[in-house]
């Protein structure tokens, strides 16, 4: 048999969208895990920080003064 008489191998189409579904369930899941909608703008989740591994400044006029006075 000559290599012109073979017949090319036709797409699977269920195998094309089933990859398709998964890839976008896949982006939707990481999306719904990193992303976040706040007040209708979209922006990345950030996590909570421990409140004695950042520096917090006191206010203006908090603090020895207001008492001592």
């Amino acid at each position: 048999m000559e290599i012109e008489q073979i017949a090319p191998k036709k797409p699977n189409f269920l195998l094309i969208v089933g990859l398709f579904c998964a890839t976008i369930l896949i982006i939707f899941a990481l999306a719904l895990t990193f992303l976040e909608v706040d007040k209708g703008h979209l922006s990345l989740r950030h996590h909570d920080q421990h409140p004695t591994s950042r520096l917090v400044a006191p206010r203006v006029g908090a603090g020895h003064l207001e008492s001592e006075a």
